[in-house]
């Protein structure tokens, strides 16, 4: 039976790739926290990994974007604009499924990452993003047409958290903390999977044995973390395939180097020959990825924020590959490597032996500080007691 005043919470993430689902990991086991009764809505695939972090929450289906990336660089955002009327449709279409929920459940608040169409007249909603400031890749004046649209659909929201510090570069430079900003819009700091929370829900498990391929848990070459190289893949499909593939035949060439690869899908196809100094898994949650990431020696992945936000709490030293005409990954990486922050290469000429030797000589300055990611909780909790 409901508690009288245990206030219902509707939670969505826009569903490209898993980063915007993962980083609401933080924001959800803090509100069960204070006892709040968790909705999440969002695609198969996002309900299924959530739901490995969170059973007892309840799951609502809602169709996702359903973005798709093209095959090569050049193309990226020519192919995309073309998708900008099925992307309108779709915010048209959960706007309309909100409203029916909303009647349905009687939700007391909602957050909304990145889903432009989960507002509601009546209830108060939060618009969380990265990025009120944009990079389209076409110039100063395309960023600021872009910009004044994306944040003319954020106006729909009473309040927009912006994931980043106030101070300047932040972890994601320009991107959110653009010249002007909207006047409901605040920053809450960093949001991790890995943050730790002080109510204790979801206590980070080892890795199991059965969740491996390729080597064994207790032996070498895994049984120290320190000397592995870690490859984290995500994003929108076909790049993340062809990146994909791209390393598994470079690693080939490293036999005596720890890897565990992390396909980032969890319907990736089963890789078969594993070397034995390969660990491969289709996906991991949080509890899977902590022990493996803590303390390893390099990681490949994208630039996408969430991405580098889990890096920035746990201190890693990244290897980043954008998304080929991706301007955010690209802008991002760009800015960290120009900081001495993390190494950046283009996926197309991607060389995993100079990788390796640049990162030998790479200083890896910090990306941030773990109490960013502790931010979010004031805000979060003065928001939950005023619905």
């Amino acid at each position: 039976m409901t508690h009288p005043s245990e206030k219902k919470i509707l939670l969505s993430p826009l569903d490209w790739g898993l980063g915007h689902t993962t980083r609401c990991i933080p924001l959800a086991r803090h509100l069960l926290g204070m006892g709040a009764r968790v909705f999440f809505a969002g695609t198969e695939t996002q309900i299924a990994f959530f739901r490995k972090s969170f059973p007892e929450i309840s799951f609502l289906p809602l169709r996702g974007y359903k973005v798709r990336y093209s095959q090569t660089r050049r193309g990226f955002m020519p192919h995309l604009l073309r998708q900008l009327p099925g992307i309108f449709k779709t915010i048209r279409h959960e706007h309309e499924w909100l409203l029916r929920e909303a009647a349905k459940h009687r939700f007391d608040g909602i957050l909304s990452d990145n889903r432009y169409g989960l507002w509601h007249p009546e209830i108060p909603s939060v618009f969380l993003t990265h990025q009120p400031g944009l990079k389209t890749g076409f110039g100063a004046g395309a960023d600021a047409l872009f910009a004044r649209l994306h944040q003319g659909l954020m106006q729909n929201f009473r309040e927009i958290w912006l994931v980043d510090i106030p101070e300047k570069p932040g972890l994601s430079g320009a991107l959110a903390h653009p010249s002007l900003l909207p006047p409901n819009a605040r920053y809450i700091g960093l949001l991790s999977q890995f943050t730790d929370s002080k109510w204790a829900l979801h206590s980070v498990a080892p890795l199991p044995p059965e969740a491996e391929a390729g080597g064994e848990a207790s032996g070498n070459p895994f049984s120290s973390p320190q000397n592995a190289l870690v490859i984290l893949l995500s994003g929108p499909e076909p790049q993340r395939s062809i990146l994909s593939q791209k390393l598994w035949e470079q690693i080939a060439g490293f036999p005596e180097m720890p890897v565990v690869f992390i396909e980032g899908r969890a319907d990736a196809p089963q890789r078969t020959a594993i070397s034995g100094n390969i660990r491969w898994q289709a996906q991991a949650d949080a509890a899977t990825l902590r022990p493996l990431l803590q303390g390893v020696q390099y990681v490949i992945s994208r630039s996408g924020y969430s991405t580098l936000m889990d890096a920035a709490v746990l201190g890693l030293r990244l290897i980043l590959i954008p998304t080929p005409g991706q301007t955010e990954q690209e802008y991002l990486g760009q800015m960290l490597l120009r900081d001495q922050k993390a190494l950046c290469f283009r996926q197309e000429d991607f060389c995993l032996k100079n990788a390796l030797e640049a990162a030998e000589k790479f200083p890896f300055l910090p990306l941030g500080f773990p109490e960013n990611a502790r931010q979010f909780v004031p805000v979060l909790e003065a928001w939950y007691g005023r619905l």
